[in-house]
């Protein structure tokens, strides 16, 4: 058996030198490849991207405006689909909106309406309870006038009568002849029923101002 002795200084620099070379090539490589990648992915989804984000932030910004704005991205990949959606889906919001403020300003002039004819209502309402206040008022006052009036009449109605039956009693007594006594007592009897119906009258007053008492 016989060894033979190789000397591998000289293949282990070629062998590195190789390797770098490869290394870095492959490096490069990837380095391009990683670079088409960007490019790609800059042109075909961050330009979009980039104009969706433009469009909500000018949405965002111009929050005052009801007006729905489509975007305006073609395209048949995924962000094309996504933009198509957004715009399907904002068109309906957009006709909702617009059935909705609709709804809103024809709401808002019947309320109007409707307030101004409460408005009438409450004036009339007014006006009728304070022609009620007046009309009781005077109601009132002409029921305290027509009991005064009672209460006073009555009073000065029994003095007289009184006067009478007391006249009456009296030539009664001292009369001898029977057609006189008779008129002296029909004079006297009309006389205490006269009286009963004024002491009716006062007793109608007392019950209308709440003064009579019932008797046991």
């Amino acid at each position: 058996l016989r060894m033979s002795a190789i000397p591998i200084e000289g293949y282990r620099s070629q062998v590195i030198e190789l390797a770098l070379e490869r290394f870095s090539k492959l490096m490069l490589a990837l380095l391009v490849l990683l670079g088409a990648i960007y490019c790609f992915f800059s042109f075909c989804v961050g330009r979009p991207l980039k104009k969706i984000i433009a469009y909500f932030k000018c949405k965002t910004d111009a929050c005052h405006k009801h007006v729905f704005e489509p975007l305006d991205i073609r395209s048949r990949d995924e962000i094309g689909i996504l933009s198509e959606s957004y715009n399907s889906l904002g068109q309906r919001l957009q006709d909702l909106y617009d059935t909705l403020e609709a709804k809103v300003r024809e709401r808002t002039c019947q309320l109007q309406q409707l307030n101004v004819s409460l408005q009438e209502k409450v004036s009339e309402c007014q006006q009728a309870e304070e022609k009620a206040i007046v009309l009781a008022h005077e109601a009132t006052s002409a029921n305290r006038a027509k009991d005064e009036f009672l209460a006073n009449m009555s009073h000065e109605l029994r003095t007289p009568m009184n006067a009478i039956m007391g006249f009456s009693q009296v030539l009664s007594e001292e009369v001898t002849k029977e057609e006189h006594l008779t008129y002296l007592m029909t004079i006297n009897q009309n006389s205490r029923n006269l009286l009963n119906l004024i002491n009716d009258i006062l007793d109608y007053t007392k019950i209308e101002t709440g003064k009579l008492s019932a008797a046991v």
